[in-house]
């Protein structure tokens, strides 16, 4: 399948022909939605948007997943046959949003990896433009978090590019960013090329989630909350808003 979500970004809608069907699911030759995001530790919320069917009906896309390398797709109450070709139509907004959100968490632990980087659950992208980050057990001061996004600002007015990159597998812990995290390995995925994305200057992380083209598009990041969870985590919760 054509994944348009990485060698597009920018396009809003595809014609796709219907390749499998199996139960209320369905698979496209090309791809214009990004599935759910976990393969790297990143998790982010898949793509929404709606579908036109052969028939002329509009059904709302409620889920876009990956299993075993082949994204799937689901509609709201229709399935289409295999060998249709349907017109697909992004939620850019949406899309929007979770790509300057996900490229901010990516400056926000870039910034605190600059001293030693704190022992993290999995960062999670979430809606509307927030994203959730826990600090396992980890103090951190209010002075250093503030100093990250005092950080995180200066590099978006940089407007710096984000670009993707295939990084071979024996070359990641050479390429990418030191991530701390509590528990597995810090680079799971394929065995062979990991998915890269990187901010020119700054540095990088492996990751297979949306971002924006350049900084300056994230926006300004604030803190929505933080404060300290179960067993002595900091949950902080990071917000991007227009300047």
């Amino acid at each position: 399948m054509e994944r348009l979500w990485l060698t597009e970004p920018e396009r809003k809608t595809a014609l796709a022909d219907v390749t499998g069907v199996r139960g209320d699911r369905f698979t496209l030759d090309r791809g214009l939605y990004a599935p759910e995001s976990r393969a790297y530790r990143h998790p982010q919320p898949a793509d929404r948007g709606v579908v036109w069917l052969p028939n002329g009906e509009k059904r709302k896309l409620v889920g876009v997943f990956e299993e075993v390398d082949v994204v799937w797709h689901r509609l709201r109450d229709a399935v289409p046959t295999k060998g249709d070709r349907v017109q697909c139509h992004l939620d850019v907004p949406r899309r929007t949003l979770v790509s300057r959100a996900h490229t901010a968490l990516h400056l926000f632990l870039l910034a605190m990896g600059r001293e030693l980087p704190p022992m993290v659950r999995d960062p999670e992208v979430q809606g509307g433009g927030t994203v959730r980050i826990t600090c396992a057990s980890s103090p951190v001061p209010r002075e250093r978090i503030a100093a990250a996004l005092k950080r995180c600002d200066a590099w978006c007015r940089e407007d710096r590019v984000v670009r993707r990159e295939p990084v071979p597998h024996d070359l990641a812990e050479h390429r990418f960013v030191e991530q701390r995290f509590q528990d597995p390995a810090p680079y799971p995925g394929p065995e062979t090329t990991l998915e890269g994305v990187f901010v020119d200057g700054v540095g990088g992380f492996p990751c297979d989630g949306t971002h924006v083209g350049r900084t300056s598009a994230v926006g300004r990041i604030v803190v929505r909350h933080a404060h300290v969870g179960r067993g002595g985590d900091l949950v902080i919760v990071l917000a991007v808003t227009e300047r």
